[in-house]
């Protein structure tokens, strides 16, 4: 039986981003572990966040199934967007 226990999603503004990002992920590994990329179907992230966690009370850790999301910090947010982000 095999049972994803870590997942990371992206969200791209542009498609040909996405696909750019999943090329350059095919092959490669992560602390000895194969990354296996694929694109979602998922279109609305706020229907696959996990309240639970959001409210710190999820105690599914690592099995939980919804997403637990973790906002970059102000620093590297202006790095990536400019200036002009709050």
């Amino acid at each position: 039986m095999f049972v994803i226990i870590e997942s990371l999603y992206l969200q791209f503004k542009e498609e040909d981003q996405a696909a750019a990002a999943l090329q350059a992920l095919q092959g490669r590994f992560y602390s000895g572990r194969p990354i296996i990329a694929d694109f979602s179907p998922v279109t609305d992230f706020r229907e696959a966040t996990c309240r639970q966690y959001e409210e710190n009370s999820c105690n599914r850790a690592g099995y939980c199934n919804l997403m637990h999301v973790k906002m970059i910090g102000r620093d590297l947010r202006r790095k990536l967007f400019g200036s002009d982000v709050t």
